[in-house]
């Protein structure tokens, strides 16, 4: 059994130190797929022997998150990996995880997927918290290889594991579980999920209003209902401490795809509630964007559509 991690990087310094050493625990070796960082990413790469690093400049007109999975897929199967676990930078194994990883991992049949519950780390009053609706949050994380499952191509938004879902296994939230830190740094999650619906629109796929239902969950705060991420799930407790946490490349994004459709193509979707990205329509039309949603009864009665498919496909 050989475990390998596989991690697309685009200037993920400010939390690369801190998963690395944390999927130094779980990996036989560890592979990132880094999208041009201009951070520090090497000279923290350094500090850990496990780790490689792939370097991708691919000229593409949209991002693909599923070429950016199928390359390090590949690349894990070139060292031989049996075991491939699909985190992102920001995320990290719960510390009693460790307890129970390899027995659950080594029983793993080929093709088949390891689903943990996904919960999102809340920062308030110095310490980590998270919501108990997420210990219901499952996904799929960890994959058994069978030599010739791919990535369905889909540029944002795409599968995590590779293959189809119907071999699937799960671990509880007692066992261990994924914590996700993307919701630690507000302005960058903002922008990020803004540059979701954007790139959407621009690939024209879907009207923007259903855009805007997609993604209306991305809107709402984050609140802790008083679970305490503590050292028997994170050892090395990371706290966000105020960092010039570059939001650059999303700005410079959204520059280009104004460039590209002008900036009245995009006043339909719901991105406007970014100060940055307001300020640039004010500035060039004089007056407030005018966003295209669904009545809030029928975006309510869409997610209990949604509550009810996860659970039968569970």
């Amino acid at each position: 059994m050989k475990i390998v991690t596989l991690v697309p990087v685009k200037n993920e310094g400010w939390v690369l130190r801190f998963s690395l050493k944390n999927f130094s625990l779980f990996s036989d070796e560890i592979i990132i797929l880094d999208d041009n960082s201009s951070d520090n990413l090497c000279e923290i790469v350094k500090e850990f022997p496990k780790v490689k690093i792939i370097p991708f400049s691919n000229k593409e007109k949209f991002i693909d998150m599923s070429l950016r999975r199928n390359i390090l897929l590949a690349e894990g199967r070139k060292i031989k990996g049996t075991h491939f676990i699909f985190l992102d930078a920001d995320e990290i194994f719960s510390e009693n995880l460790a307890k129970y990883f390899n027995e659950v991992v080594s029983e793993m049949k080929k093709g088949e997927k390891l689903l943990l519950p996904w919960v999102t780390a809340i920062q308030k009053d110095g310490f980590l918290f998270f919501n108990s609706k997420d210990k219901k949050n499952y996904k799929d994380f960890i994959f058994c290889d069978d030599g010739v499952s791919k990535f369905k191509q889909q540029s944002l938004s795409e599968a995590r594991t590779p293959g189809g879902m119907l071999v699937k296994k799960y671990i509880s939230f007692e066992k261990g579980f994924v914590i996700h830190f993307q919701c630690l740094i507000k302005k960058k999650y903002d922008l990020k999920q803004a540059w979701y619906r954007a790139n959407e629109l621009f690939e024209a796929k879907r009207s923007a209003r259903r855009i805007n239902a997609t993604y209306n969950f991305t809107k709402f705060e984050f609140k802790t209902d008083g679970n305490k991420l503590d050292d028997k799930f994170v050892k090395d407790n990371f706290i966000l401490i105020e960092q010039n946490i570059s939001v650059d490349f999303y700005i410079n994004q959204f520059k280009h795809f104004f460039k590209e459709k002008g900036i009245l193509f995009f006043e339909p979707l719901d991105i406007w509630h970014i100060s940055e990205l307001k300020d640039i329509f004010v500035t060039e039309y004089g007056r407030d964007p005018r966003k295209k949603v669904f009545p809030g009864w029928l975006l309510c009665l869409n997610n209990v559509k949604n509550v009810v498919k996860n659970k039968i496909l569970s």
